[in-house]
C-alpha cells in the first residue's frame, strides 16, 4: 500500500470516529430530552388524578343531593303558602 492510501484509511477511520461520538452525543441530547418530556407528562397525570381524587366527594354529594330534589320540591309546593296564594283563593270584585 502506498503512503497515500494508508493516510486516507487514516482520515476515514478519523472521521468515522467524530461521526461515532457526534451520533452518541446526539443521542445522549435526544434521550435527556425525552426524559424531560416523560417526566412532565408524569406531573400533568398525576396532577389530574390528585385533582379528580379531591373532586369525586363533591361530585358524588351533589349526585346525592340531586336525587332528594323532586321530592323536596314536592313537599314545599304542597305545604308553602304564598302570600300571593291567598289572593289567588278570592273571587275577583266584579264592578
Amino acid at each position: 500500500m502506498s503512503s497515500a492510501q494508508i493516510t486516507a484509511i487514516y482520515t476515514l477511520g478519523i472521521i468515522g470516529i467524530l461521526l461515532i461520538i457526534a451520533l452518541i452525543l446526539m443521542l445522549v441530547i435526544v434521550y435527556r430530552k425525552i426524559h424531560n418530556v416523560f417526566k412532565k407528562v408524569d406531573y400533568l397525570v398525576e396532577d389530574i388524578t390528585y385533582k379528580s381524587e379531591m373532586l369525586t366527594p363533591v361530585v358524588e354529594s351533589i349526585r346525592e343531593a340531586n336525587n332528594f330534589l323532586p321530592e323536596i320540591k314536592k313537599k314545599l309546593q304542597s305545604k308553602t303558602k304564598t302570600p300571593f296564594d291567598s289572593l289567588k283563593d278570592k273571587p275577583k270584585k266584579k264592578n
